[in-house]
């Protein structure tokens, strides 16, 4: 009996989950137009779509994820305006006299607090980068959907 069963049902009706994936993705390029008449004027319009198109089964025979460092900088700059603002808006509220010193401090705090922060989850996403998210995609590589019980499961190559 082959390898390449389902455990869960022993079903031989399987598709490894890249070609799931891959099957459930079409890219739309559709264009619609109209016309419209009253008053003695005629009006034409047309309308592009482009797009793409992922089926249920394929979002979930999705491959991992890698973590995004522009998410991760995008991140930091909005905490970092954030921070800003908010004091900002608490120091010209309640010290009119010294606020600009009074800013600066807050400026280097959440500066400092940003910096800390991002590096922190650089360090967490470049771990994951190299060393979790190499294992996952070789699961995902080597894993299948049944087509009879919908169960993923993963058959290890021979060494």
């Amino acid at each position: 009996m082959t390898q390449y069963v389902c455990p869960a049902c022993k079903s031989e009706n399987i598709q490894r989950l890249s070609v799931v994936y891959e099957s459930g993705i079409s890219n739309v390029h559709a264009q619609s137009s109209g016309v419209a008449t009253g008053h003695g004027v005629r009006v034409t319009a047309t309308t592009n779509t482009t797009g793409t198109v992922q089926t249920s089964a394929s979002r979930r025979a999705a491959p991992p994820a890698k973590r995004s460092i522009i998410r991760l900088i995008i991140s930091i700059g909005a905490i970092f305006i954030l921070i800003n603002g908010f004091f900002a808006i608490i120091i010209s509220t309640f010290w009119r006299n010294s606020h600009n010193f009074a800013e600066l401090v807050v400026f280097i705090a959440a500066a400092a607090f940003c910096i800390t922060l991002g590096a922190r989850w650089l360090k967490k996403a470049t771990h994951y980068n190299k060393n979790i998210y190499p294992h996952l995609m070789r699961e995902w590589n080597n894993s299948y959907l049944c087509n009879r019980c919908n169960n993923i499961f993963e058959i290890k190559p021979e060494s």
